[in-house]
């Protein structure tokens, strides 16, 4: 399904919430290298000064493919592949046409894991302020939507 070609909008933009950027991500992901691991995994994410996209890579890398998460909980190997589901989310935003990364923070939860109906309206606001941003960075109006 295409959901711009259904509606007949070539360049519709996409908004993504994501839970954390690259940087929080990285942090989240390092306690389980030593210092060693650490640096055979920034080694190998290329010379020079590395970006947090790119050490996060080589990171999730090293940790795969050095099996370093078999002895763990699976709630800790349940974070490492949701760090790569938003991993891959923020690098849309930087590498899609019209699709914009939005970085909510911390937004109330109503069952545990679900965002309460204040956490729903609060992320709809901050994409309606981010559709507003795109647009008049664009210097264009929403296009009507056909029906």
């Amino acid at each position: 399904m295409d959901l711009s070609a259904d509606l007949g909008v070539s360049n519709l933009p996409t908004f993504v919430p994501s839970y954390a950027k690259d940087k929080e991500l990285l942090k989240a992901m390092l306690p389980y290298l030593n210092k060693e691991q650490t640096l055979e995994a920034k080694k190998s994410a290329g010379e020079g000064p590395v970006d947090d996209e790119k050490f996060l890579h080589a990171v999730l890398s090293y940790i795969d493919d050095n099996d370093l998460l078999k002895t763990v909980k699976p709630a800790v190997k349940k974070q490492r592949y949701l760090a790569t589901v938003i991993s891959a989310q923020n690098r849309a935003g930087r590498e899609l046409p019209n699709v914009t990364t939005l970085y909510p923070g911390k937004l109330p939860i109503g069952d545990g894991v679900h965002y309460s109906s204040e956490g729903y309206i609060t992320l709809g606001k901050i994409t309606a302020s981010a559709m507003e941003e795109f647009y008049k960075a664009k210097d264009e109006v929403p296009p009507k939507l056909s029906q």
